[in-house]
């Protein structure tokens, strides 16, 4: 501003015009900053989503590859190498998409003029847009870090895991001591008051023969609109909304006409629409595929975020983030303790079965 006024003096410019100058300049450089901002406002949400569905949908990529690598000998047994290539190129297309309107989107310059502090703004919402697509690494770290208490139960085959899983619905009763939930004694409550606020997802999918209606809502307690609504969590929308008659769809017995895939996710999504305050998993990812595993988990952690979920675990990875690990053998406690801290123990039974399972 100095050597600007300098100069207008030299010219002998009239002070009241170099004040009208200013004036202007001033103006102009408010509307500029609030159009700037109006503009950060809107850019922002959307460079971060873009993001964040560009996360998503990588990880389907990765686990469709290693598990063609992993199946590369049946796959060429069967002849089906054309089959996988094209799935491979569908996930990546689909990422591709989101990964180019991510970066697309953060390529954006708000160029109206050459003034000098309009490149200055430019580079001001380019950091911070790179700064809030970068930080969605950290919410989800930090999202892991804030979840509720959970237990999950690991034990070798007749350690007595679901014997656990019984006689908490009391189909079990106990023999000695006590099952306390809140401070309430199991025992002193009614069959019917128990097992109504305890939700179960099976290892073995139960459907029945009707419509995906009455599968979904037996006690006809639900409206459609919450019917839809677990069936989007569940990841079932698209597939019902596919079939002509949507939630009337017929079911055969034993839901022979589903996958098992989607005989577990039309569980889950019953599961949903009878949410309740404790969530027991009883191997409820053992007949599924890698994919249909990670949606079931994802579906778990975000809208079971406020319960209390105990997870028996065919795979152990499902469990490795979980707050508490509790290990059984011949139906007794051997350990229980954070994963972190028994995997410490070089000789202990869960450190015995992580190194089986590959995953140390």
């Amino acid at each position: 501003m100095l050597l600007i006024s300098a100069c207008l003096c030299s010219l002998n410019v009239p002070i009241k015009y170099l004040i009208d100058c200013l004036t202007v300049c001033k103006i102009i450089m408010l509307h500029v900053a609030l159009v700037t901002f109006i503009f950060q406002r809107f850019y922002l949400p959307t460079a971060r989503q873009l993001k964040r569905i560009e996360s998503v949908t990588r990880s389907p990529v990765f686990n469709h590859f290693s598990e063609t690598i992993t199946g590369s000998s049946v796959i060429r047994a069967y002849k089906t190498t054309d089959k996988f290539i094209e799935e491979s190129r569908r996930r990546v297309d689909v990422n591709t998409a989101f990964f180019y309107a991510a970066n697309t989107a953060a390529s954006l310059r708000f160029d109206v003029t050459d003034i000098n502090i309009i490149i200055a703004l430019n580079l001001l919402i380019q950091s911070i847009s790179d700064m809030e697509m970068n930080i969605v690494a950290v919410e989800r770290v930090d999202e892991y870090t804030h979840l509720p208490s959970e237990v999950g139960i690991v034990g070798r085959t007749g350690a007595g895991k679901s014997s656990l899983t019984l006689s908490l619905f009391r189909l079990i009763e106990a023999a000695g001591g006590s099952i306390v939930i809140d401070g309430i004694k199991i025992s002193d409550l009614g069959l019917h008051d128990l097992r109504s606020r305890i939700t179960i997802l099976p290892q073995d999918p139960v459907l029945f023969s009707g419509t995906l209606k009455m599968n979904l809502d037996p006690l006809e307690r639900n409206t459609d609109y919450g019917m839809w609504n677990a069936l989007n969590y569940a990841h079932l929308k698209s597939f019902v909304e596919e079939q002509p008659q949507k939630l009337n769809y017929e079911i055969s017995e034993g839901g022979q006409n589903l996958s098992v895939g989607q005989r577990q996710l039309v569980c889950l999504a019953r599961t949903l629409l009878y949410k309740t305050n404790v969530l027991i998993l009883d191997e409820a990812t053992a007949a599924v595929d890698m994919e249909t595993d990670e949606l079931i988990q994802h579906t778990i952690r975000t809208q079971f975020s406020d319960c209390t979920v105990i997870c028996i675990a065919h795979r152990l990875n499902t469990i490795m983030d979980y707050d508490r690990i509790m290990v059984l053998d011949k139906g007794l406690i051997v350990e229980y303790d954070s994963p972190k801290t028994l995997l410490k123990d070089t000789r202990g039974v869960f450190y015995g079965m992580a190194k089986d399972a590959g995953l140390i």
